[in-house]
């Protein structure tokens, strides 16, 4: 069996090499359109196409998906709307979509005010607003340091792409999908993440049997830095 990693927004593949040790399984990561030395051009209309053919390369037939936040928006939408899907799926810390027109257009005008910020300031002040966001308020000082000084590597007229192609704003509303959804699928999500809860408890709603949700003790947003031991003992139990 083969786990495949999806890394999230300015991350790396090697961000899951604290779980990959751990784990069971034959590991291949893949690295997000955009970052890196991928220059990969993908919005939602064709992320699926570019992660057939990601996986076509790795040649890989029963595996399980597992996506981090953008990545785990990608690898929900794929396994939603693809005929050759995964066996088992992973989202931490996913978003499920926006359903309301006022929060795309909202959502929207803050990704591409980020965009600008990305395309013109120096990559290491943005990095350092981006790390100060609510959503990351549980990572240590150090984390942060050690997070802008890796995320600076990545070219930031690309990154800029990346958030306007791939803005929440632009996803569909996946909730429905995941209502139905016929394969196991894993969430996780840090105890110290409210918004994320939030769509944790909305998933929990739907009452499908294939769906577990699972609550992270002590992280936030970045489940697997925080607490990648908890992470591969759930996983572990789940593929069992």
């Amino acid at each position: 069996m083969h786990i495949v990693f999806l890394h999230g927004f300015l991350g790396t593949p090697q961000d899951f090499m604290s779980l990959a040790f751990r784990l069971p399984f034959k590991t291949d990561m893949i690295t997000l359109p955009g970052h890196g030395c991928s220059d990969a051009n993908v919005d939602f209309t064709t992320a699926n196409d570019w992660l057939t053919e990601e996986l076509a390369g790795l040649k890989v037939k029963d595996y399980i998906l597992y996506g981090y936040s953008l990545g785990g928006r990608i690898a929900l939408n794929y396994a939603l709307n693809t005929k050759k899907k995964p066996q088992t799926l992973i989202l931490e810390s996913v978003n499920i979509g926006l359903a309301d027109a006022l929060q795309k257009k909202e959502r929207l005008a803050q990704d591409l005010l980020w965009s600008k910020r990305f395309k013109e300031e120096d990559i290491t002040k943005v990095l350092k607003d981006w790390y100060n966001q609510p959503i990351f308020n549980k990572l240590s000082d150090e984390d942060k340091e050690l997070l802008i000084k890796k995320r600076s590597k990545n070219n930031p007229k690309r990154i800029a792409q990346v958030l306007e192609n791939l803005s929440l704003a632009k996803m569909p509303f996946l909730g429905e999908g995941l209502k139905k959804i016929t394969i196991p699928t894993l969430y996780l999500y840090g105890s110290e993440d409210e918004k994320f809860k939030k769509i944790a408890t909305k998933i929990t709603s739907y009452h499908n049997p294939q769906i577990s949700v699972q609550e992270i003790a002590g992280a936030s947003h970045n489940c697997h830095l925080t607490n990648s031991s908890d992470i591969c003992n759930i996983i572990s139990k789940f593929i069992a």
